[in-house]
């Protein structure tokens, strides 16, 4: 019996004494609530909450990293150390603009505590409209050739049983010529189709424009769609620039230019000119099409030495009678 009695204190003494060595581990973390919900909202809604968390250790409490995956989440923290017994804060918000249904946002908070250096934060919610702007509120017009025109279609739906009103559409674009609009009801109340057309004109670069519409949504009063649309040049080369290196040799030691013609006018390539003798070409027409391929080519006499210069391309458009690609072959 007396033995029995002698290991139950044994024991006691055991347990209490890693008791004491679990309360001293350094820093600890606990938050009040590290995940919250909130219900159902708005799409394009800024959802707003701040976790609080305190440091249940005997040592100082470090937040050494908070990370957030999507670009949508943005988190500010009142502290990056706090001292034990003492209460820290993080301020999130999500951006629910291009979300839809039900969203899941994680923050990632790193710190000093040994036994739990991560923790994950989350925020929920379920997304809805007033109103469907399928397939997307930014109508994109890419790589357009010079002359062309081209449409684009957006729907817009009401998504609940209210009757859905929608105002004339008004473009606002420095180059206002360059689009037309055009707003049909679809389903009387329900359904609207809006048409976008975008003429391009003969000089190439970025136009941008910006459609407002007015609703009768008391959530979503106005509906604004940006536009943007990007003309190619007439004739444009691609890569740009013609780059080899000689580090490794069992790189390639070539490299192959794409000569595109967007133009109307059938392109011809009168000559090629290198300002190196150690460089050579060979220039193929790309069947199908008016484009050409151009091989570029280290020569095997060619010096070790750093080489840089310019390719020029002489063709038969008035607009663009010559084509320059700079040039660097080097170890690096």
């Amino acid at each position: 019996m007396k033995q029995l009695l002698k290991l139950a204190f044994i024991i006691q003494l055991i347990v209490f004494f890693a008791a004491l060595n679990l309360a001293a581990v350094g820093a600890d973390i606990s938050f009040e609530k590290t995940s919250t919900d909130f219900g159902t909202v708005q799409g394009g809604t800024v959802l707003k909450y701040t976790f609080k968390y305190k440091n249940t250790g005997d040592e100082e409490l470090v937040i050494t990293k908070i990370q957030t995956p999507c670009g949508c989440t943005a988190v500010q923290t009142s502290k990056g150390t706090v001292k034990s017994g003492e209460w820290g804060e993080i301020q999130a918000q999500v951006n629910t603009s291009g979300f839809r249904g039900k969203i899941e946002k994680y923050i990632y908070v790193d710190t000093n505590v040994s036994h739990m250096p991560r923790v994950t934060l989350t925020m929920n919610a379920f997304v809805i409209y007033d109103i469907d702007i399928m397939p997307s509120e930014f109508i994109p017009f890419y790589n357009v050739k010079t002359g062309e025109t081209l449409s684009k279609e957006v729907t817009i739906t009401s998504s609940t049983k209210s009757p859905l009103a929608l105002s004339a559409p008004v473009l606002t674009s420095q180059t206002p010529k360059l689009f037309s609009i055009n707003l049909e009801e679809v389903r009387k109340s329900i359904e609207y189709k809006l048409k976008v057309t975008f003429n391009a004109p003969d000089g190439s670069g970025n136009y941008q424009g910006e459609i407002k519409i007015a609703t009768n949504s008391k959530n979503r009063p106005e509906l604004v769609l940006p536009i943007s649309a990007y003309v190619l040049e007439e004739i444009y080369i691609s890569p740009r620039s013609v780059i080899i290196t000689r580090k490794d040799s069992n790189m390639p030691r070539s490299r192959i230019l794409s000569i595109m013609n967007t133009g109307k006018k059938e392109l011809k390539i009168s000559g090629v000119e290198i300002d190196t003798p150690h460089l050579a070409y060979q220039l193929e027409p790309i069947p199908g099409t008016t484009d050409y391929n151009l091989t570029v080519n280290v020569k095997k006499d060619a010096p070790k030495s750093v080489l840089r210069g310019e390719i020029k391309i002489k063709t038969n458009n008035p607009k663009v009678p010559l084509l320059k690609v700079s040039y660097y072959i080097g170890e690096e």
